[in-house]
């Protein structure tokens, strides 16, 4: 009876073990995650793009790993932003403040809200010593780069409408109009192109047809000449 007894609380023990080890391993034991030091096995370079939040609060850290990849993209769109100044000096003529238009900041919450939709968070950690929360956002790479680049086929293909429409012999009204699909979507496009970019660890973009500099050109002379 009492061997039996022995037995019971010998593997009760190593259950205890089992599960203060399991414990040490989530909440900060000896197994830190190597992503917390920015290299993982898990989840390399080639394949993800990730970003890193810590907090004092799991949810504050899970905000601030999304951020991180966030900051990457916003960077890479506010680089190109100098291409498409004289445009979006352009959107400005002739709007009322209240009216929707195409601005550097709008474009970049655009870029942010596409980029989210791609970001998971992947793992979380806790380091019960310090009382801080570690949570890891990651973006799969070659899932990112299909959804964006469906996205740059379709304004590809309301851009070339819309280039062919402003081609065609009509009032330069309904050209203007035209034009000014056309470079709206296109910088949208440029934009999608920088995320891009990003994604792809070779750092190329999908060339366009068109450049915004030489659209921007058209659709200034053409308002020029509606006004004159």
């Amino acid at each position: 009876m009492k061997d039996g007894l022995r037995f019971v609380c010998r593997i009760g023990a190593t259950l205890m073990a089992v599960v203060v080890l399991s414990g040490c391993a989530w909440f900060g034991g000896q197994s830190k995650p190597d992503w917390i030091d920015g290299v993982s096995d898990a989840y390399p370079s080639g394949q993800y793009l990730v970003g890193v939040g810590q907090a004092e609060s799991r949810a504050a850290a899970e905000d601030r790993a999304y951020a991180a990849v966030a900051r990457i993209f916003k960077a890479e769109v506010s680089a190109q932003a100098k291409d498409w100044e004289s445009y979006l000096v352009i959107e400005q003529r002739g709007h009322s403040s209240a009216e929707r238009r195409l601005t550097l900041d709008n474009l970049t919450r655009v870029s942010t809200d596409k980029v989210l939709e791609n970001v998971r968070i992947v793992d979380r950690w806790a380091d019960v010593h310090k009382g801080l929360h570690y949570a890891l956002a990651g973006m799969h790479r070659p899932q990112a780069e299909t959804s964006f680049m469906e996205r740059i086929t379709e304004l590809d293909r309301s851009i070339g409408n819309d280039v062919e429409e402003a081609q065609r012999p009509s009032d330069k009204l309904a050209r203007v109009r035209a034009l000014r699909r056309a470079v709206r979507n296109l910088v949208l496009r440029e934009t999608y192109n920088a995320d891009l970019r990003v994604i792809r660890p070779s750092g190329q973009g999908t060339a366009a047809a068109y450049r915004v500099s030489e659209l921007t050109q058209e659709l200034g002379s053409d308002l020029e000449s509606c006004m004159a």
